[in-house]
């Protein structure tokens, strides 16, 4: 299986590509320009150890987003939240169909000293359900995730105890994107809801950016705690 990340030279392009890489065929770097993409291809390999850099060598390939969006059997959306739909649907007519694409976008409007949760600006409605709806062809499965997850704080540690939630609108999808979830050491996937909640999840990139600002706390996430339904206590 092929995995491709749109805008994937930023830092939750490169975090979540290094840290999956080991579990895939191949694992496809892109940006709008092939140079770019090489460059930070090559400065992951680098900074790779032990058999996570063989793996590197091996797997990451930089390509340009329309390759991406073209040969990928699941996508990650990683591009900046402002640019995401207008640079999506100018990758339209690439998409071969049959494929998961997971959004990772978040917008984050500022006001003062505050973030502000926005649900995917002017439209309303959120980044992934507008990209579902306005853009792709059916027979793409579009899901949200990975909103709640500091990409720096995984880039540089290489791991993070936190829970992942994820919005799509059916179970097979979602199971899809939990096993990739669970591929990351610490992460463990949660079901959300349909993308009709999935500006819900985008907007908790706010509220944790201003968590860590005005506490002072770096990089913070959601962890959920409880008993689950039914699991008989041991």
């Amino acid at each position: 299986m092929r995995l491709g990340f749109l805008g994937g030279t930023g830092e939750m392009g490169r975090a979540l590509a290094v840290q999956l890489a080991s579990d895939y065929d191949e694992v496809l770097l892109g940006s709008r320009e092939k140079q770019k993409a090489e460059k930070v291809v090559g400065e992951l390999i680098d900074k790779g150890r032990g058999r996570d850099k063989e793996d590197l060598k091996e797997k990451l390939k930089p390509a340009t987003n329309e390759e991406v969006a073209r040969s990928s059997d699941i996508v990650f959306a990683t591009l900046p939240a402002k640019h995401a739909v207008s640079e999506i649907r100018e990758l339209v007519g690439q998409f071969r169909g049959d494929q998961i694409l997971i959004s990772t976008a978040a917008p984050t409007p500022k006001l003062g000293k505050d973030f502000l949760p926005s649900i995917g600006g002017e439209p309303p409605g959120s980044i992934a359900r507008r990209i579902k709806e306005e853009l792709l062809p059916r027979s793409v499965k579009v899901a949200a995730a990975f909103q709640t997850v500091p990409a720096d704080t995984l880039l540089e540690e290489g791991r993070i105890d936190a829970d992942v939630a994820v919005s799509c609108d059916d179970e097979e999808t979602y199971g899809k994107v939990a096993k990739i979830v669970e591929k990351i050491d610490g992460l463990r996937p949660l079901y959300l809801g349909t993308l009709e909640v999935s500006g819900v999840l985008e907007g908790l990139t706010s509220v944790l950016l201003n968590v860590g600002e005005h506490n002072h706390i770096k990089s913070p996430t959601i962890k959920f705690n409880g008993t689950t339904e039914g699991k008989e206590e041991e």
